[in-house]
């Protein structure tokens, strides 16, 4: 049975340097010794929780939610894939902290349709999501909004279309805006990569690469994305631009959809290796955003034991990490936070 998804990509590095022989993947051996805790019933229902991103300083989380209450459609039993969410955000004091209640972004936000996949820039004043509401270039589409102060969360404008240069007829989600330290800014997102008619979903969702649109700030525009080499014959919906950690439905994993990691040496990404069982079930885990040193990841799956069909979770690596020895520098290109555990 083909197994369908809402898929989310938050893809590459903003130097970007990969062979384009086609990747090997790896089942293992596992990275890390990881303990896996369920983020508890104040951020989880008995509906879907999913799409989540969690700020750098591990204060603040965003996340999806097809739950009473909001404005789209909310079905307990529909398939996490195919529901209707809304965006949500909540707030702790430290990253050890217990989270607060979440709360509804507005309706300048959410709407009867679907909005998932939040990016927030490094400045706190604009959020780039995805949304497959009325008047967009194809079945989903990547939106942005502004707010004047980037602590009030009832304060985003009404969102704008990146318009059709951006956007495709097809499927356009999981952004994610990236300004490196010589202040070059991309947008990074997954597009399915077609021509002609829209096909089915199905076939839209396996189409999913990776591509990067570059961002002129000066004039507020966005080039023509192009698609980066690492995007493979499979279906690569998430890549965190920092440490590497993949959400892919790969082979050799150990269910639908697992967490990856591509490790970085000499400023090329390598071929993924899974994280193993302490990460990854026979179900689906997806879209990991993780700590500033790579040792805490964040992510959504429909595994049994939770709250309801997807929950949060939270994996802390229990080993002591230690630096690539093959790193070349502190530079954005070479990923200096990210870290190799074996």
């Amino acid at each position: 049975m083909t197994h369908i998804k809402r898929a989310c990509l938050i893809p590459a590095i903003l130097v970007f340097s990969v062979a384009p022989a086609p990747l090997q993947l790896a089942a293992g051996p596992p990275i890390g010794d990881w303990k896996t805790v369920n983020l508890g019933a104040v951020l989880n229902s008995e509906y879907h929780e999913a799409f989540s991103t969690v700020t750098a300083d591990e204060r603040t989380i965003y996340f999806a939610s097809n739950r009473p209450g909001g404005y789209g459609r909310s079905h307990r039993d529909s398939p996490w894939q195919l529901a209707s969410y809304d965006i949500y955000v909540a707030h702790r004091s430290q990253k050890n902290a217990s989270w607060g209640t979440p709360t509804l972004l507005g309706p300048n936000i959410n709407t009867s349709a679907s909005e998932h996949s939040v990016s927030i820039s490094p400045d706190g004043h604009y959020m780039y999501f995805a949304s497959d509401r009325p008047g967009g270039c194809g079945g989903m589409d990547i939106y942005v909004s502004y707010r004047r102060n980037r602590h009030d969360d009832h304060g985003w404008g009404t969102p704008v279309n990146l318009g059709c240069k951006v956007n495709s007829p097809y499927i356009d989600s999981c952004p994610i805006y990236h300004v490196d330290k010589k202040g070059l800014a991309r947008l990074f997102f997954a597009q399915s990569n077609l021509d002609g008619p829209p096909p089915d979903l199905p076939t839209q969702l396996s189409s999913l690469d990776f591509v990067v649109s570059k961002h002129n700030r000066y004039r507020n525009t966005f080039g023509v994305p192009e698609t980066l080499p690492l995007s493979t014959e499979y279906q690569d919906s998430h890549l965190d631009p920092v440490n590497g950690y993949i959400w892919g439905q790969y082979p050799m994993g150990f269910g639908q959809g697992d967490i990856w990691l591509s490790l970085k040496r000499k400023g090329v990404f390598t071929n993924p290796i899974n994280l193993g069982p302490d990460v990854n079930t026979e179900y689906e885990e997806q879209i990991p955003t993780a700590s500033r040193n790579g040792t805490r990841l964040y992510y959504a799956s429909d595994r049994p034991g939770g709250f309801g069909g997807v929950d949060l979770y939270m994996s802390k690596l229990r080993k002591q990490c230690h630096r690539d020895s093959d790193s070349d520098s502190d530079s954005d290109s070479d990923s200096s936070s990210l870290r190799r555990c074996w």
